[in-house]
């Protein structure tokens, strides 16, 4: 799984982050209940958790057969 972009945005006035995927974006609070794990609120945490975090998000959407940003 290649993640290529994670951005942040707002939505029904709250600020969030997500993955986005062509034209689409997975929220991180969607892939959250999704995978079954708990992700930080903002992107800035979850970028603070530097390539670990990203990894640990790689192999769970993996184990779950999550196929995003497969192009």
């Amino acid at each position: 799984m290649n993640i290529r972009k994670l951005v942040s945005f707002k939505c029904n006035n709250k600020l969030q982050w997500g993955i986005l995927d062509g034209d689409e974006v997975y929220s991180a609070e969607n892939l959250s209940h999704a995978i079954s794990v708990h992700l930080p609120e903002n992107l800035l945490d979850f970028i603070s958790l530097g390539p670990n975090g990203l990894n640990r998000l790689k192999a769970k959407l993996k184990k779950k057969n999550i196929a995003l940003l497969n192009h």
